[in-house]
C-alpha cells in the first residue's frame, strides 16, 4: 500500500516539478509568461457598465488623468487602456504603457519585448487582455488614424469581442467577424497576481 501510495504522489508531482523546471532552465520568467489578461478586462468591463449606467460620453476622465491636469480635447482610446491598466498596477510595473497615443503603443512593445510582444493581425489569435490595434496611417503624429481596444473574449466561431474607449466617444462593446482582421495585436506579460479590483 506504502508502494502504491508513494508512486501515486510521484506521479502527481512530476509535472508540476517539470512545469516549474523547465521554464526556469529556458529562461522564461514564470510570473510575466502565464498571467492572465483577464484583470484588465474586468476594469474596462467595469468603467463600460458605469458609462452605460449614467448615459456618458467623452474621455474626461481619463484625459485628465494621461496629462495630470485637465483634459485636453484628444483622441481617448489610447489613454482609457492605460487608464485600465493603470486600475490594475501595470504601469507602474511597466507591463502597460502610460500613453495616450497607439503608435506609441506599437513603439513601446517593439522596443521592450520583456514587457509584451506585437503580432500581425492576420497570422495570430487573441485572447482576452490582448490589445486590438488599427493602424491606417504610418505618421507618428497622425494619432487619430489609429485605434486600440482591448479584447474581451473570443467566440467559437474565432469572432473577436472587444471593450473600446472613444468608440463613438464613448466606451463600446463591439464585435468583429474573424475575416476583418485588424492590424495588430499586443500581447502584454501580464504577471499572474495582476488584480482587477482597482488601485
Amino acid at each position: 500500500m506504502r508502494v502504491i501510495k508513494a508512486i501515486l504522489i510521484f506521479a502527481l508531482c512530476v509535472p508540476m516539478l517539470i512545469s516549474v523546471a523547465v521554464p526556469v532552465m529556458l529562461g522564461v520568467s514564470t510570473t510575466m509568461a502565464g498571467g492572465s489578461g483577464q484583470a484588465i478586462v474586468e476594469v474596462a468591463l467595469r468603467e463600460y457598465d458605469e458609462y452605460v449606467a449614467a448615459d456618458i460620453t467623452g474621455g474626461d476622465k481619463y484625459r485628465s488623468w494621461i496629462t495630470g491636469g485637465t483634459a485636453d480635447g484628444a483622441p481617448w482610446c489610447a489613454t482609457f487602456t492605460s487608464w485600465c491598466g493603470n486600475e490594475c498596477n501595470l504601469v507602474e510595473s511597466g507591463i502597460v504603457p502610460k500613453s495616450g497615443a497607439v503608435l506609441e503603443y506599437l513603439s513601446y512593445y517593439r522596443d521592450h519585448p520583456d514587457k509584451g510582444a506585437v503580432h500581425d493581425g492576420d497570422a495570430y489569435s487573441p485572447v482576452p487582455g490582448d490589445f486590438i490595434v488599427w493602424q491606417r496611417s504610418q505618421d507618428p503624429d497622425a494619432i487619430i488614424e489609429s485605434h486600440i481596444g482591448i479584447v474581451e473574449k473570443v467566440g467559437d466561431d474565432g469572432r473577436i469581442f472587444t471593450i473600446e474607449g472613444n468608440s463613438g466617444n464613448t466606451i463600446s462593446k463591439n464585435s468583429y467577424a474573424s475575416a476583418d482582421k485588424a492590424s495588430f495585436y499586443i500581447h502584454p506579460n501580464y504577471p499572474s497576481t495582476a488584480s482587477g479590483t482597482g488601485r
